[in-house]
């Protein structure tokens, strides 16, 4: 069952309590739309949205 799971193309994400505040403040989708969109180069969209997980996953525990 696990490897048909993952044949079917099943996600995972990480197994922290942090990781729903970050899915749900729409990090990454909003960093692939400033990048596309041309409103920010790949490492200034990167760059803050690797901070705002940074403060995510460090305001857990």
């Amino acid at each position: 069952p696990f490897a048909q799971t993952l044949a079917a193309g099943t996600k995972f994400v990480p197994a922290s309590p942090a990781w729903s505040q970050i899915d749900s403040s729409l990090v990454l989708p909003t960093m692939f739309q400033e990048v596309i969109s041309g409103k920010k180069s790949v490492a200034a969209a990167s760059g803050e949205a690797a901070k705002k997980m940074n403060d995510a996953f460090g305001s857990v525990g």
